[in-house]
């Protein structure tokens, strides 16, 4: 049996018709209202999750929908060429959004999704596909592996960092790999510059994070006595793990954002903050816009801020 789920992506009122016919009864899920980004700022119309072979099997299938069939090949087509591992590691942080939203509304959909997040972790096999359709039709008119996977097993454990990151708490003392350590000072360096109020810029993220001016870096050496763990963290060659007091290292965060004069998250706001960006930063490529980054970041701190 083959458990559904669709996600729409985008809201074009062109794309309705499509919703109707392709939701139908067996879709565990269906949500609709919040994008996703793959590639270039590219935002599909449609994210159609299938799970087979009692969770082992995983297919995701990136739906792009015109009226012309030529315009609906070259649209899905686009998609080809990307790393089908950045594209689940994108998946995954939507789900992340998506589970975030559904807490703050209580949505009853929240289960099912937190379900199908956690089968990113257990699946054997993960196979990332482009499909393209017919607004007026549940027909697609073709679906085509991403042309670095063809159809070869996703192999057992390539979303591990991922549930590192999903399962990641700021308490205790924890000897943090590579991965989780840059995710870390990647999470804490996007947060500040929105508590700062620095966080406008029509940079992409590779560009922003080589800029020369870094204010949490002149801060943080300035006092480093003064926050210890997170001077460590943000001294760290990006190389190597490192073990942290991430009590300690909660406490220097409070210390640095008390003092600034946009926003002043509480010692608990800026924990929840932090576990629930990481994810999403964590799946952050080198040529994403720093607006969608902020974008993001921003309405983490302001749902739990406000």
């Amino acid at each position: 049996m083959t458990d559904r789920y669709l996600f729409r992506l985008d809201g074009s009122h062109d794309n309705d018709e499509f919703f109707t016919l392709y939701s139908s009864s067996d879709c565990r899920v269906t949500y609709s209202g919040t994008p996703l980004k793959i590639g270039p700022g590219w935002i599909p119309d449609f994210l159609e999750i299938k799970v087979d072979n009692g969770g082992r099997d995983l297919a995701a299938i990136l739906i792009e929908l015109e009226a012309i069939r030529i315009t609906a090949l070259e649209s899905s087509r686009k998609y080809l060429p990307e790393d089908p591992a950045a594209v689940i590691q994108a998946v995954i942080a939507y789900l992340g959004t998506v589970i975030a939203q559904c807490r703050g509304t209580a949505d009853p959909r929240l289960p099912e999704v937190e379900k199908l997040l956690g089968r990113f972790s257990s699946a054997e096999r993960i196979l990332v596909s482009t499909a393209a359709g017919f607004r007026d039709s549940a027909d697609l008119i073709e679906v085509l592996p991403l042309i670095n996977q063809q159809t070869s097993p996703q192999p057992r454990g390539t979303t591990a960092p991922v549930r590192e990151a999903q399962n990641f708490h700021l308490m205790g003392r924890r000897t943090l790999s590579r991965e989780e350590a840059n995710g870390l000072r990647r999470t804490i360096k996007i947060l500040d510059a929105v508590v700062t109020g620095r966080d406008e810029s029509g940079a992409t993220y590779h560009s922003w994070l080589n800029l020369r001016v870094k204010p949490l870096h002149r801060s943080v050496t300035q006092q480093s006595s003064a926050t210890p763990e997170l001077h460590r963290l943000l001294s760290k060659p990006n190389d190597k793990g490192i073990q942290l007091d991430l009590d300690r290292l909660l406490e220097d965060v409070l210390s640095v954002w008390s003092q600034s004069p946009h926003l002043r998250p509480s010692k608990n706001q800026i924990a929840t903050s932090i576990e629930e960006y990481l994810p999403l930063a964590r799946s952050i490529r080198s040529h994403t816009p720093m607006r969608d980054v902020f974008r993001q970041a921003r309405n983490i701190l302001e749902k739990q801020t406000h």
